[in-house]
């Protein structure tokens, strides 16, 4: 019996694979290694379907994706460039390491397997899937690092490692924590981080309290159009992160950043709101990448320099990044739970 999400049930596993190791696939969304790989990187992001949902099918996307690309590389190198590279795999491989020493930290029941699997670069999940199937799994986890289910990045990243499963190992167990976007240990965390965003502002604002910007990765509205959830699963990280905040009596507000492409996409963008608040007198802001797990290009570079500045240009005077949840240990613990909650 084959679950929904790709799982098969108790009855159908192999004898055995209670007792052989538990493989962890982190999914990301991955970024260039070098410079070199930027347009390459681009081109197998913006040729994915779920990224660039276009009429015209896949000639069309490919144009698109190759014209946009060319027309991005440049800037984004210099981007990268100007942060030291992106940060995402290294970040992403301390959260490998974290989660397996958590995952193993009680010696009881199989031993977990951690690898990490981008979507857009390496390492890819064919490699990550095969070290792990070399190493005798007996079920597999996947555990996307997007809190909020997207086609664009859960979806997308889910459906790669299905497609290769069911070439690889069509008879092993596997299922997909799709969205942690309402989970309380979750939400604890990441309100914590608020938290301290919220004092570092109020230190440096003296009495004012700091206006709280919500920023989330953009989405075309096409994608929204279709029924996908990942509007409702941000509102819903938002509210639970609000409920959490007790001694907070500021108002917050919520906008969308890193928009590409001659396509229509949620906003406001985040850019213009600054801009806005500026002008409404608002001079201290707490923004917070709700979008993300740990720190990368559209933290360090779009937020930190980008939206930095242009938060200047506004009048806002204290303008403050929450800390990324990156390896924090109640942030690796929630994930922990995820897997633990997966395997039963």
């Amino acid at each position: 019996m084959t679950a929904r999400d790709g799982s098969k049930s108790a009855a159908a596993r192999p004898a055995g694979a209670a007792e052989r190791p538990v493989g962890v696939v982190l999914l990301n969304l991955g970024g260039p290694d070098r410079p070199e790989s930027v347009r390459p990187f681009l081109l197998e992001l913006f040729r994915d379907p779920e990224v660039l949902a276009l009429r015209g099918g896949a000639p069309v996307r490919h144009a698109l994706a190759w014209l946009i690309a060319t027309l991005r590389a440049p800037k984004v190198r210099r981007n990268y460039a100007s942060v030291g590279g992106s940060p995402l795999l290294a970040r992403t491989l301390a959260q490998e390491r974290a989660l397996e020493a958590a995952l193993n930290a009680d010696g009881a029941g199989p031993r977990f397997l951690v690898r990490t699997a981008m979507r857009y670069w390496r390492p890819r999940a064919a490699a990550a899937l095969d070290e792990l199937l070399a190493a005798g799994i007996g079920r597999l986890i996947a555990l996307p690092l997007y809190p909020h289910e997207c086609r664009a990045t859960t979806g997308s990243s889910v459906r790669e490692l299905a497609a290769l499963l069911a070439t690889r190992a069509p008879t092993l167990p596997w299922t997909a924590v799709r969205s942690f976007a309402r989970d309380g240990r979750y939400l604890d965390a990441l309100a914590r981080c608020v938290e301290e965003g919220i004092a570092t502002a109020r230190a440096a604002a003296g009495a004012a309290e700091p206006l709280l910007l919500f920023s989330g990765h953009g989405l075309p509205l096409r994608i929204v159009a279709d029924g996908d959830p990942y509007v409702a699963e941000i509102t819903a990280t938002i509210a639970g992160v609000m409920a959490r905040l007790r001694d907070f009596g500021g108002i917050h507000r919520l906008s969308w950043q890193s928009r590409a492409g001659p396509v229509r996409w949620l906003g406001p963008t985040t850019e213009a709101t600054l801009g806005r608040l500026g002008a409404a007198g608002v001079r201290a802001v707490v923004i917070v990448p709700i979008s993300f797990v740990s720190d990368h290009i559209e933290t360090v570079h779009e937020i930190d320099v980008e939206l930095a500045e242009v938060a200047r240009a506004a009048g806002i005077t204290t303008f403050v990044r929450t800390p990324a949840l990156d390896v924090r240990a109640d942030f690796i613990a929630a994930l922990a739970e995820q897997v633990r909650d997966a395997r039963r």
